[in-house]
Formats: C-alpha cells, structure tokens, sequence
C-alpha cells in the first residue's frame, strides 16, 4: 500500500507546485505536467493490478460494505438548501398567519 500512497503524495506536490508556478514559466510546467501524466498512469496501473488474486466472494463483501457506507453517507446527509427552504418558509408563512390573525 506504500506504493500507492507515494504515489499520490507526490501527485499532491506536483499539482501544488503546478499552481504555484507564474504563467509564463512554460519549461517546468512541461515537466512537472509530464510527470503528473507518469504518476496518474502508475495511479491506474496500481488499480488495476490490485484486485488481482482476490476471490469473487471478496470482491463481493467488499462491495457490500462499501455500498452499506453509503448509505449511511447519505442518510447523515444534511441538503443545507431544503433544510434552510422549509426553516424559512415555515417561519414565515407562521409569521404571516400571526399577522393576519391579529
């Protein structure tokens, strides 16, 4: 697992370094371009091998469980957007019912 976190360490300071750079400095933002390319490429080749030698039945409970992860992901998932809709609009419609009962 070493191999993979390396690889993306270092993909995290090739892209710090890429946003860093001036506009104009075109040399090294070929290199450092070409070496994310190198490091992505190794990323997906990491990913591929990875399950190799791994049963149907494993890859299978995994999936499960990822898929139980989600789930709860997205039933703790709060959608700040409706959340704030219904507070205002319960808020206000009572507000103009307090008025107009007046």
């Amino acid at each position: 697992m070493a191999e993979i976190d390396d690889i993306v360490r270092r993909l995290s300071q090739v892209t710090d370094e890429l946003l860093a750079l001036h506009d104009d400095d075109f040399a090294a933002r070929f290199k450092l371009e070409t070496e994310r390319d190198r490091l992505r490429a190794q990323a997906a080749e990491f990913h591929q091998r990875k399950d190799e030698g791994r049963t149907t039945a494993e890859l299978r409970a995994e999936l499960v469980e990822r898929q139980k992860q989600l789930v709860q992901m997205q039933d703790s998932f709060v959608n700040r957007a409706t959340q704030a809709s219904s507070a205002s609009g319960a808020g206000g419609a009572g507000a103009e019912r307090a008025i107009g009962a007046s």
